[in-house]
């Protein structure tokens, strides 16, 4: 059985019928956050500690390089590195951890002697949250217990409108700041270009739709088009969530002195 969220980039038709020998089930709509395993305190678990280690790299990198700046240090920070922290930080996540997120879902797992178990443990959590805050204030950085707890508990929701301006804000200035790879220097695809084009085909589509008299041609047009549009419209979406991952990192990691 492969259980997976209803989210529009499960196609049902396309994955129900792609094997014999699977059963694919969908979670209601509206219930990730109360159903999905991962939701039940695996993410949080996991970004805890991988939010713990990758201060703990800036810390020691820092300590061996006085004259390394926090920024200095993001610029060389590279996907190799990332990659062996969640590599690190996922192997923290306990079997108990993993086991509890099927309460919810399918409490006929548990037995009288499993019912005690947690399926995350708040006060663990919150320790690391304390290292988090104690390895910042080493590094002169201003964040509290609630920028980490923020920081846990962001990027669960699509961005709005405003968000999504605010955020290309962040975007232009590290556009004028940073140009360490020429691949990105020439890529075209912001946030904003990729919105104004979405938009823009939408708003032809709509044009077409009322100047055109055959609703079931311009009904094939548009499935036909959308369909088209997904892979931009998935760019666009993973941009946002990198983009927020930036500002997040930007707003946290301000010095409280400058040297």
């Amino acid at each position: 059985m492969l259980l997976i969220d209803n989210a529009p980039g499960h196609p049902p038709a396309t994955l129900i019928n792609f094997d014999p020998r699977v059963e694919v089930v969908f979670l209601p709509p509206n219930t990730t956050s109360l159903l999905q395993p991962m939701d039940q305190g695996v993410i949080k678990t996991f970004k805890a500690y991988y939010t713990r280690r990758s201060f703990a790299h800036l810390h020691e990198a820092m300590r061996q390089n006085n004259e390394l700046s926090v920024k200095d240090f993001w610029k060389q920070f590279n996907v190799l590195d990332a990659a062996r922290i969640i590599g690190q930080s996922w192997n923290e996540v306990s079997q108990k951890t993993l086991n509890g997120v099927w309460k919810k879902l399918c409490p006929f797992f548990f037995t009288s002697e499993t019912q005690g178990e947690t399926i995350s443990d708040p006060e663990q959590i919150d320790s690391i949250i304390e290292e988090v805050v104690d390895i910042a204030k080493q590094l002169n950085l201003e964040v509290d217990n609630d920028d980490v707890q923020e920081l846990l508990d962001s990027h669960n929701q699509e961005l709005t409108i405003d968000e999504v301006i605010e955020m290309r804000k962040y975007e232009q200035d590290i556009d004028q700041t940073d140009s360490l790879d020429p691949v990105e220097s020439v890529n075209q695809m912001t946030i904003a270009n990729l919105t104004e084009g979405l938009n823009s085909i939408e708003k032809g589509l709509q044009i077409l739709e009322k100047i055109y008299s055959n609703e079931e041609r311009i009904s094939t047009t548009k499935r036909g088009i959308k369909k088209l549009l997904v892979c931009y419209e998935e760019i666009l979406r993973e941009k946002k969530k990198n983009l927020t991952r930036q500002a997040t990192l930007l707003e946290y990691m301000k010095p409280s002195t400058s040297k």
